[in-house]
């Protein structure tokens, strides 16, 4: 798969499956804007990692559980690289507990970050390719 050209945005890139996704891009050609929550200590490792592999990398600190930090990556990701081509959406939260016992906050950070995050991102990333 050749990717050279393209561009492409993921979320949570600053460890596990958001890394392992933006790496594979990256090896296949394309250039990233990568996003972590803001504060992160894990962004810049693979911020490094993608331009050691030869590829551009710009990175972006916004909340992906909400629809205004989704809004801010997007036009910043915009105004940094031009477009989006390609979205991998990989906001996620999740904290193991017993069931009987599980805090219902936990529940509710839950289902905004995995669900409700990636509508607003996919929505808004959808809107600017179309309008492309």
């Amino acid at each position: 798969m050749d990717l050279t050209g393209k561009i492409a945005l993921v979320t949570g890139a600053g460890r596990g499956i958001g890394k392992g996704c933006a790496l594979e891009l990256a090896k296949h050609g394309a250039d990233l804007v990568i996003n972590d929550q803001p504060g992160s200590p894990d962004i810049g490792s693979t911020v490094e990692e993608i331009r050691a592999l030869g590829r551009q990398c710009t990175p972006i600190e916004a909340d992906a559980f909400s629809r205004d930090g989704c809004e801010q990556m997007v036009a910043s990701a915009i105004e940094a690289v031009g477009r989006i081509d390609i979205l991998l959406s990989n906001p996620a939260f999740s904290k193991r507990g017993d069931f009987l016992d599980y805090d219902p906050v936990l529940f509710d950070k839950t289902l905004q970050g995995t669900l409700a995050g990636g509508f607003h991102l996919g929505q808004l990333v959808a809107r600017h390719m179309v309008e492309r």
